[in-house]
Parts: C-alpha cells; sequence; structure tokens
C-alpha cells in the first residue's frame, strides 16, 4: 500500500484501531507535523507487517515514553522520532517572505557554511540537530544486545531536505570525510555526539544509551530509501539494525577515516 496524503493515513490508522490517542492528537491539531511524522511512521512500520506498541516507557528511571517499541527476531528496537523545527530567526524569515507573496506563500531560504547571519549558517542548522537529539536521550533505558533505543530525525527542514552523509557524519562523529565541507562554529570545529570530549548536556547519556541514530531526509513516501542511519562506535548493530524490513534500503554512515 502506498498513502501519500495524511487523510488517507489517518483513515488507515484508524481502522487498525490501536492508535486512538495519537488520532485524538491529530483531531485536536491537525497541523502539527510532528504529529504527522509519528502517523506516518506508524503506518510505514505496520505497512512493513511490523505491530508496534504506541508510547511505552522503557526507562525505569521515570514515567516518560518512547513513540513507539516492537521486537523483531528476539530483538527489542525503541524508538523515538523528532521533528527538527526552524529556529525563530528562520521562522519570521520564511513568514515576511511569505506575506509578501499574497498569491503563492512562497519564500527562498539559502544556507550556507559562511552566511553573513549566524542562524543561516550550516553549522547552526546541524548544532539545532544536534540539541534536539540530545532531548529525548532520558526517555531510554541502558541498550543491550537485546535491546536497541534508536532515534529517528525528521531532517525536513536541514538543508531544505537534501542532508547529505556528510551533515551526518559531521552531526555523529565530528569530521568531515573531506576536510573541504568540515564545519566550524565560532572557529572551532564542531563536535560529533558521539565524541568522548563532547560536553553539551545529556552527551554522555547518549554516548551510553542510544544505539542508533536514523536521519530521515524528508517525510514523504520513499524517503527511508534516501536516508541514512549512524550507528554509536561503542555498541555493534549495523546489521540487526538493516534486518528490519523498513529498514533495509537505509545508508549507513561511518567515521572518516
Amino acid at each position: 500500500m502506498y498513502l501519500t496524503k495524511i487523510t488517507e493515513v489517518e483513515s488507515y490508522l484508524r481502522n487498525l484501531g490501536r492508535y486512538s490517542d495519537l488520532l485524538i492528537r491529530y483531531a485536536q491539531d491537525n497541523e502539527d507535523r510532528s504529529i504527522w511524522f509519528e502517523m506516518v511512521f506508524a503506518y510505514w512500520l505496520e505497512d512493513s507487517g511490523i505491530i508496534p506498541e504506541y508510547e511505552k516507557n522503557v526507562n525505569p528511571e521515570n514515567n516518560k515514553s518512547v513513540d513507539f517499541a516492537f521486537l523483531f527476531h528476539g530483538v527489542s528496537y525503541n524508538l523515538e522520532l523528532v521533528r527538527v523545527e526552524h529556529s525563530d530567526a528562520v521562522m519570521e524569515h520564511i513568514q515576511a517572505q511569505q506575506a509578501a507573496d499574497s498569491i503563492f506563500h512562497s519564500y527562498e531560504l539559502l544556507i550556507s557554511s559562511d552566511h553573513n547571519n549566524p542562524y543561516f549558517r550550516t553549522a547552526a542548522q546541524l548544532i539545532r540537530l544536534q540539541e534536539k537529539i540530545l532531548e529525548k536521550v532520558d526517555k531510554f533505558g541502558l541498550p543491550s544486545n537485546k535491546v536497541l533505543s534508536i532515534i529517528i530525525v525528521d531532517c525536513t527542514n536541514i538543508h531544505s531536505g537534501r542532508i547529505d552523509d556528510d551533515d551526518v557524519r559531521i552531526i555523529a562523529f565530528g569530521l568531515a570525510m573531506n576536510p573541504v565541507w568540515q564545519e566550524f562554529w565560532n572557529g572551532k570545529r564542531l563536535k560529533g555526539l558521539f565524541e568522548a570530549d563532547f560536553t553539551a548536556r545529556n552527551s554522555k547519556e547518549l554516548r551510553k544509551k542510544i544505539s542508533a541514530i536514523i536521519f530521515l531526509s524528508e517525510l514523504k513516501p520513499g524517503a527511508l530509501k534516501n536516508s541514512y542511519f549512524v550507528v554509536n562506535p561503542a555498541f555493534v548493530v549495523a546489521k540487526q539494525i538493516k534486518e528490519v524490513p523498513l529498514f533495509k534500503h537505509l545508508k549507513y554512515v561511518g567515521q572518516a577515516l
């Protein structure tokens, strides 16, 4: 089945009868793209043959829950979704252009490494993405060879949905494969989430708890074929992730040599 409209996804999930809480949230705010993300991912999981638990507590130290959890080939997969929205500065820029175009509400967004406005630099977007990932870490307990903790990021608003492998490599490991594409902030190289000397809040816990991170290029049909994943160097789980039918087309991104 190949659904392309959120209303079709809503009908699909409603017929399953397993997502009443999610659909209530959608009814309350049907323009919230974070809710869309959860709905679309639920549809992708179900359509691939996986019946997940929705909003499950997997950390005994608190009462928070991850978005989806399922068992596959004897391994528990705990998934938390996060959508990265534009910063306030970028949104003001977009809204000003849309207001000026009363017919099509179009806008142009130029992101570059050397933009005069720091909020429009590539590094600012990558840092924002790192911050949003770190906000989700405390939802997870400690993983094992039978429990994988995975954060899945909707990168639609990163590079206008054109996030690439070097962006992913920098976010996770700090170093680009090609030094030409290395990103800096205030004259210093960006540190990756899995680097031992990356000291942002929750970063130490991330390196203990998170098995892998999936970077979804855009929230659209077929997006997983053009998306990436990285694995925490402390865990050997790339093969297990690729065994899940929904994830088999993900592109693995390793550290720069």
